[in-house]
């Protein structure tokens, strides 16, 4: 995080205890959900690249994950992010056909292709605007990376809640902050 003017350089960094996730519409817990957060004082990368880094090792780790991004450009760029990420590594080269997005801009055919791919284990990640977030069923996703923070609490909850849907898996979701006010704010007060 982006150390805020009024706070000494050596603040300990702000952390959230675990969670567990909402109760879903029906009323049952899904599986246990954690929040992170952190707001530690060093220098970063491009969240984008800090997202493509954190999304190319799910993958890797043999996780099925969403990447959500804002924008289409930013979904674009994190794909190619990630893919450079994948292939800089000799075990990644074939995960890196493995991930693809899903933005606007595609054609049904092939937003049902990437769906189809994804749930049955051809894709290993999707980047995503918010295009992926509503109407759309995909089991089995077992984390999540958010980059930026998506505006409202609600629109939050609704991406994390991509993953961690079967109630005996665990999801992980990760939200990675751009440095404008609304993001750091809400990583300095998670709770809210």
């Amino acid at each position: 995080g982006v150390p805020q003017p009024d706070e000494p350089p050596d603040a300990p960094p702000i952390s959230a205890a675990p969670r567990h996730a909402p109760p879903s519409h029906d009323g049952d817990e899904r599986g246990a959900a954690t929040a992170s957060f952190s707001a530690e004082h060093c220098a970063r990368q491009s969240s984008n690249i800090e997202a493509a880094v954190l999304f190319g090792e799910l993958v890797k780790s043999g996780l099925k994950t969403l990447c959500f991004c804002s924008v289409r450009k930013i979904c674009e760029l994190v794909l190619d992010y990630t893919k450079q990420h994948l292939r800089a590594a000799a075990a990644g080269r074939a995960l890196a056909e493995q991930v693809t997005a899903y933005r606007g801009g595609l054609n049904a055919r092939d937003r049902r292709r990437i769906e189809r791919e994804l749930h049955d284990g051809t894709l290993r990640g999707v980047t995503a605007t918010s295009s992926l977030e509503l109407g759309v069923d995909i089991a089995c996703l077992d984390a999540v990376v958010i980059t930026g923070h998506p505006g409202s609490v609600a629109a939050l909850w609704q991406r994390a809640g991509r993953c961690g849907r079967d109630p005996a898996s665990d999801a992980l979701c990760i939200l990675v902050a751009y440095p404008s006010a609304i993001d750091q704010w809400c990583m300095r007060n998670p709770a809210c």
